[in-house]
Order: C-alpha cells, then structure tokens, then sequence
C-alpha cells in the first residue's frame, strides 16, 4: 500500500484470503436444523420442532424473544424476506407527459359529472 491509503494496481487489500475457521452461519443452520432432537419421541427434526413451536407460540401470546429467535432461524435458513422497490422515471419528458396525463384525466373526470341545475 502506497502512502495515500490507496492500494497499488494489481494489489489486493486481503491477501491471504478468508480466514480459516470461519463459520458459514447458513450452513450451521441447515446442518442442524436437519438432525434429529435428541429428546423428541415422535422423531422430529430441530426444524419440525422449530416449526411447531412457531405456531404454538403463533396460536398464543409470544414474548418479544420467542419471535426473535423463530426470526433468527427464518432469516438464516430461508433468507430474509425481499422488498419491492417501485422506481418513477421522472426525467423531464417523462414528467410532463405524466402532467399531460393526469391533466386530461381529470378533464374526464370533470366531463363525467353531471351538471347541476341552477
């Protein structure tokens, strides 16, 4: 590394990698998650018992760890839930047709109602 802060070209900021040792935390979680509870009679997986656990505490009233612990499990295992986004394109063309637009909806509108006596 220069004296800028800057990393030379071709020079990378991590050169001896990953540390070894790592856990790869999703992984932890389905490894364990598919083995048998040891203390369950019917033969559940952790996951089977994660899951009926979710809905007996669903069914009463869950104190704030209980949820973010089933959080925590959901979120590792099947990944966090994704968000939509809507984007407007809002460059100036397309912002005076959808002026133009909405202007001659409401001329509709207007048009469309009926006219009161007088």
């Amino acid at each position: 590394m220069s004296g800028g802060g800057k990393w030379q070209k071709g020079q990378s900021g991590n050169e001896k990698g990953r540390p070894k040792g790592l856990v790869n935390w999703h992984r932890a979680f389905t490894e364990k998650g598919a083995e048998l509870h040891p203390t369950d009679s019917a033969g559940k997986t952790w996951f089977e018992r994660v899951v009926d656990n979710v809905y007996r505490i669903a069914a009463g009233r869950p104190s704030a760890r209980q949820l973010k612990a089933a959080e925590i499990v959901f979120d590792r295992v099947l990944g966090k839930a994704v968000q939509a986004v809507a984007v407007a394109d809002l460059r100036p063309e397309s912002r005076e047709q959808l002026i133009e637009s909405i202007l001659e909806t409401a001329r509709a509108l207007r048009e469309d109602e009926p006219q009161s006596i007088q």
